[in-house]
């Protein structure tokens, strides 16, 4: 979701998902921001605990994916929120999907890449 009041509604949306215990994504610059603050205010408010990965590059590459997915694998969440734009978003749901396979890190990055279109 994105909009105004959209903050506010995050500890509601994830309390009514049952998460308690989330893995947050961000990058460094958005991080530092007073909107990110409110963000972790609304957690803290609803008591829900988080980890922050802020190391997510504009352009991510293999090697920070893998450091995304390490995270996310090291952590028993049972959320992931991304706070950001369109690479904050593909490396949570990168993440997410490694963090979720019965074999996590362990299966190979590039079953999931698709193959160059043309010759």
């Amino acid at each position: 979701r994105f909009g105004p009041g959209v903050i506010a509604e995050l500890g509601y949306d994830l309390k009514n998902l049952n998460c308690s215990n989330i893995a947050l994504f961000t990058d460094e610059r958005i991080r530092k921001l007073k909107s990110f603050e409110n963000v972790l205010r609304v957690l803290e408010t609803k008591k829900i605990k988080y980890n922050i990965f802020d190391k997510i590059r504009v352009e991510p590459t293999d090697t920070s994916f893998k450091e995304a997915i390490h995270f996310a694998c090291q952590g028993q969440y049972d959320g992931y929120v991304a706070v950001g734009g369109g690479s904050v978003m593909d490396t949570c749901k990168a993440a997410n999907l490694f963090a979720s396979s019965p074999d996590k890190e362990s299966t190979d990055f590039l079953d999931y890449v698709n193959p160059p279109i043309g010759k």
